[in-house]
């Protein structure tokens, strides 16, 4: 890790799907960030929640209870719940050693980058299928991990 990443969190709502782009490193101090935005895209009563993971670098553990208290919150407001992109080494590892890929709807056998069930017919892509709401927070990363 090179410490440089800048971590930040961006909300899109598209036609009834809440997509969070997030960005960084995911610890101990930006992993309440991530779990404001999660709360505000649930409080929104979306069908689908998807965390698009393809810009983090690192996650610890305080991350992933993050990420599995969201998807216990989705759960009792019948929203679906995945994560999607897992590109780095790191969080792959951490997901890995929990086994918690595919609690959040990863598919292992797979690998890490696609979602474990298909999203019927709809695309994750930002701007897709009418505006988008977005929020942004952004920290400098700490260095000398």
């Amino acid at each position: 890790m090179n410490g440089t990443a800048e971590f930040g969190t961006d909300l899109r709502m598209t036609g009834g799907e809440a997509v969070v782009f997030v960005a960084g490193e995911i610890d101990l101090e930006t992993s309440p960030v991530l779990r404001l935005t999660l709360l505000e895209a649930l409080a929104s009563r979306p069908r689908r929640l998807a965390i698009d993971f393809t810009r983090v670098t690192f996650c610890d553990c305080s991350g992933l209870n993050t990420l599995l208290r969201a998807r216990t919150a989705a759960r009792k407001a019948g929203t679906s719940f995945a994560l999607l992109h897992v590109e780095a080494q790191a969080v792959r590892h951490l997901l890995d050693l929990t086994e918690a890929g595919p609690l959040l709807g990863l598919d292992v056998s797979q690998g890490h980058n696609r979602p474990a069930r298909a999203a019927r017919g709809t695309t994750l892509s930002p701007g897709a299928n009418g505006s988008s709401e977005a929020r942004t927070a952004h920290r400098p990363s700490r260095t000398g991990r």
